[in-house]
């Protein structure tokens, strides 16, 4: 298995493959610890030391997300693109609302 980080077996979001691609990005939130993070469970520690390690796994779920939409999906999530706790809500309300919270 690789190594990278990177999404790179993620289908890129359209506007018909949303199943799909919520179930790629669900497994690779898993493969990264980063499935509490993105539904809002795993918050912002408040000890300092902690805090480093935890932005930098807010900002690795944010890229991952970005990296695997198209143009017309992320005009919606411009403006929240540091939190992926937001973008994972904009993107499940837009093509199933049913989907948000369980990933």
């Amino acid at each position: 298995m690789s190594n990278s980080k990177e999404p790179t077996s993620v289908p890129v979001l359209s506007k018909d493959n949303y199943p799909a691609w919520s179930r790629k990005m669900k497994a690779y939130f898993f493969l990264h610890d980063l499935y509490e993070l993105v539904l809002g469970e795993d918050l912002e520690p408040t000890e300092m030391d902690n805090q480093p390690k935890w932005i930098r796994r807010q900002r690795q779920a944010a890229a991952a997300i970005t990296m695997s939409i198209d143009k017309t999906n992320a005009i919606h999530i411009d403006d929240i693109s540091d939190d992926p706790v937001e973008m994972w809500k904009k993107l499940a309300s837009i093509h199933n609302n049913k989907t948000w919270p369980s990933l």
